[in-house]
């Protein structure tokens, strides 16, 4: 795995509002803050989901797993309570993994619920309606936009068909790193604001 991924522009976009990026979410579960609960939906969702996703997950950036923050050790502790439940399916370690990735990469979703996009729809939910519940999702391509606080696309999830558009804010030249802030409220943020 390489620590350093990021998603590079392969053409100017030197309209604002452009569309730079647009992508399905490769997971989608309930919830919206970083406790036991969320944990627990992404993991049921990530057991569900097919191979091919969960290895795009599993793909993902995470901080090292051998880190001594206290976000970090957080996740130890919340991973060790859910392997009580999860210990036949996933070992600690694993749970942690997947836990690191989710705290890095997951944002708050307000897509339209669609079964084609999620692969997770369920049958009190309606084709085409606005998600009604806090969702959380993981995008694959997505995880590898950079943070910066002069970034050069915004995004949102609140599309017709529940995927992730990142558009331009000002001109990008080929070959420039895509950017979004991960810190203001400005523009739909990461789940875990720290």
């Amino acid at each position: 795995m390489s620590r350093y991924r990021v998603m590079v522009a392969t053409k100017e976009f030197d309209k604002p509002y452009s569309m730079v990026i647009r992508e399905a979410p490769a997971l989608v579960w309930n919830g919206s803050s970083l406790q036991d609960g969320y944990f627990s939906n992404f993991l049921l969702e990530f057991q569900r989901a097919p191979r091919s996703g969960q290895d795009g997950i599993r793909d993902m950036f995470h901080p090292p797993l051998d880190s001594s923050s206290p976000t970090m050790f957080s996740l130890i502790v919340v991973s060790t309570r859910l392997a009580a439940t999860w210990s036949d399916a996933y070992s600690v370690g694993f749970i942690y993994k997947l836990l690191a990735i989710v705290s890095t990469n997951a944002h708050e979703y307000y897509g339209f619920v669609n079964s084609t996009s999620t692969g997770n729809l369920r049958e009190h939910e309606t084709i085409g309606a606005p998600s009604r519940r806090s969702r959380a999702a993981l995008f694959i391509t997505g995880s590898k936009i950079q943070h910066s606080c002069d970034p050069n696309v915004f995004h949102t999830s609140q599309t017709n068909d529940g995927a992730l558009e990142y558009k331009a804010i000002r001109p990008i030249k080929a070959g420039e790193p895509i950017s979004f802030s991960y810190l203001t409220g400005e523009y739909e943020t990461a789940t875990d604001d720290s």
